[in-house]
């Protein structure tokens, strides 16, 4: 594990249509100093609002995760993807300049934000990291989903989700964000939905980016996908990636065990409410987690 903070070596630029706007964005990753954090930061609006990357910041959004200004009227939808690629590379600092309301959706994977990112490089910092690791077991749920996170050493993630009657069905996944992990196991899983769910967002005047070069298909038992599935479960894996994303607007890399039934970017959101609402079960510390000890250490609590 990494022991100081790092950033982006040089700036990185992506182009592309927004997923749920279908508007086209410019988006530029520059280096940041140590101590910055992540700060989003909208160039098209008067005086160029920043926004900071952190869980206090996020709006009530279906299928997304978007960000709300500080009473400076700006947004920033879908960041999920972002944020998870900046986790799993270690990036620390970064600020993130857009000049649009959306980060670009490429394929609909963070596959697209990596390469670049690890072409560019990444830097060390003169700044220890600091960790925020949980304490006691924190539950949510909503009635459809449960989320549960443990205290462990590092942080995993052990999803299941259940689509019954579709291709999809009951998959479950469990990941470990250390080494490659990251770009071998889930930075390419894309983002999914069924013919309902595009319905009920075109209604709403969503969705306007979604292709099939972007979005796996589901109707039924048919599954349509540019290339085919990168993965059997690849459905799975995707929703680790969201979590993954969601979780890194804690403010630092958290230490603990997710598990998660049928979550979604909901139960990430209320996650975090849940941890920080009480002093007791999380505490900020730069002691680097055991190396080689990812499974969780304290007793497992079932989630249904």
């Amino acid at each position: 594990m990494r022991a100081v903070e790092h950033t982006v070596a040089r700036p990185v630029t992506y182009r592309d249509l927004g997923l749920f706007t279908g508007e086209p964005v410019v988006m530029t990753v520059h280096p940041a100093a140590a101590g910055a954090g992540i700060v989003l930061v909208r160039t098209d609006m008067p005086g160029s609002p920043e926004v900071p990357a952190q869980w206090g910041r996020v709006a009530d959004a279906e299928r997304r995760t978007m960000m709300l200004g500080a009473g400076n009227g700006a947004t920033i939808w879908t960041v999920e993807h972002l944020l998870a690629t900046f986790a799993g590379l270690g990036i620390d600092n970064a600020r993130v300049e857009l000049n649009g309301r959306e980060v670009p959706i490429l394929d609909g994977s963070a596959a697209g934000l990596v390469a670049p990112l690890e072409e560019a490089g990444v830097v060390a910092q003169d700044r220890l990291r600091s960790w925020i690791r949980v304490r006691r077991p924190v539950r949510v749920e909503n009635g459809i989903g449960t989320v549960v996170m443990e205290p462990a050493e590092g942080f995993v993630v052990h999803g299941t989700i259940d689509y019954p009657d579709t291709a999809i069905g009951r998959q479950s996944y469990e990941f470990a964000l250390e080494g490659s992990r990251f770009r071998d196991e889930i930075a390419s899983a894309r983002t999914f939905c069924t013919p309902a769910d595009a319905e009920k967002l075109r209604s709403q005047g969503l969705g306007l980016g979604g292709n099939p070069g972007n979005v796996i298909q589901v109707d039924g038992m048919c599954v349509q996908a540019k290339d085919g599935l990168r993965f059997a479960d690849e459905f799975i894996r995707h929703k680790v990636l969201d979590c993954v994303g969601d979780l890194y607007l804690a403010g630092a890399p958290l230490l603990g065990r997710v598990t998660f039934v049928r979550g979604g970017h909901e139960l990430n959101r209320r996650l975090l409410s849940a941890i920080f609402s009480e002093p007791a079960n999380w505490e900020r510390s730069t002691c680097p987690p055991a190396s080689g000890t990812w499974a969780g250490t304290a007793a497992r609590v079932a989630v249904a």
